[in-house]
């Protein structure tokens, strides 16, 4: 595998993980930050092998393909790499990737796209806290009992909305509701620790927050996933939210992995039934523990060359 041509992504979660990909493949890309070139979000390699030219695309966009806005790729530049490169075939990996109607319907390249996985910020920081704190895990008293920390554009409203689509699945929506819901409670009862707060802390403190928390809440960001709620599976939480509909190249299972609601409107409920439920939530900690391997950089690295080993691209 030669590197040709290589750029990296303007979103420092994506950034993150192809500093560490290129720092694999020992080469420095030609473009440090893709947005004003290739388009917002998207981000390329192209590479040689066997005298045959591939490119791979990534997009670290927050939407599915739900709506038009979610595709900004700068398709004549996108078109003048692949000619000037001589690509034969070019694959995308997406990190809010669905392979079904109505979440890609607006995105041309779905013929042609993978899932990545999704990525926390600070990956590294979060392994170093977890070795530091291994045996703190294990003693420190979990006395907060939900937790849920962000910010929420309140003037928010849809993009330009596909005709016949709910607008359920509007992403931003769904937090607006949820926070709106979250904060009443929050603020009624009084016989809960809720620590629910817009409030900027270090990173590190955060992540001290959680040791003491039994369950995190969840609420969508613009996309489906957001990077709280791998952060919060990575420090192997207890996590409520709205059941997930975008596909990781790994499985995530409602009830298993994470537990699942129908809707905002039953959160309260869900809540105290879940709070009075040691059993199940020490034993979506433990299946959380076990789906550590598959959030890391070497598993969404080895399902990239894996991936390219099926279509024949490698050997």
């Amino acid at each position: 595998m030669n590197i040709i041509l290589a750029g990296s992504n303007n979103r420092e979660f994506m950034n993150r993980f192809e500093d560490w990909m290129y720092a694999k493949w020992k080469i420095i890309p030609d473009y440090i930050d893709c947005e004003e070139y290739l388009g917002r979000n998207f981000s390329f390699v192209i590479f040689e092998n066997d005298a045959h030219n591939y490119m791979i695309l990534f997009d670290a966009d927050d939407g599915s393909g739900i709506a038009s806005d979610n595709f900004k790729l700068k398709t004549s530049v996108f078109e003048q790499l692949k000619k000037e490169n001589n690509v034969e075939d070019y694959i995308v990996f997406k990190m809010q990737y669905s392979s079904k109607s109505p979440h890609n319907d607006c995105y041309p390249l779905k013929d042609k796209t993978y899932p990545l996985g999704y990525f926390p910020y600070f990956p590294d920081i979060i392994e170093n806290f977890k070795h530091l704190n291994r045996y703190n895990f294990l003693t420190t008293k979990k006395d907060i009992d939900f937790l849920w920390m962000g910010t929420v554009n309140h003037m928010a409203k849809p993009p330009v909305w596909p005709k016949g689509v709910d607008l359920k699945h509007w992403q931003m929506g769904q937090r607006l509701k949820g926070f709106k819901i979250l904060k009443d409670i929050a603020e009624r009862r009084t016989d809960l620790n809720v620590i629910f707060t817009s409030d900027r802390i270090p990173y590190v403190d955060y992540l001290k927050l959680l040791m003491r928390t039994k369950i995190c809440i969840e609420l969508p960001g613009i996309g489906n996933f957001t990077t709280r709620f791998f952060e919060n599976l990575m420090m192997e939480k207890c996590i409520m939210g709205k059941e997930l509909y975008l596909e990781l190249p790994y499985t995530l299972k409602p009830h298993h992995h994470y537990i699942a609601i129908d809707s905002y409107d039953i959160l309260e409920t869900k809540m105290d039934i879940l709070l009075r439920n040691d059993v199940l939530i020490d034993d979506i900690q433990r299946n959380v523990k076990k789906l550590q391997p598959n959030l890391t950089y070497d598993y969404a690295y080895n399902h990239i060359m894996n991936t390219l080993k099926k279509k024949g691209w490698l050997k």
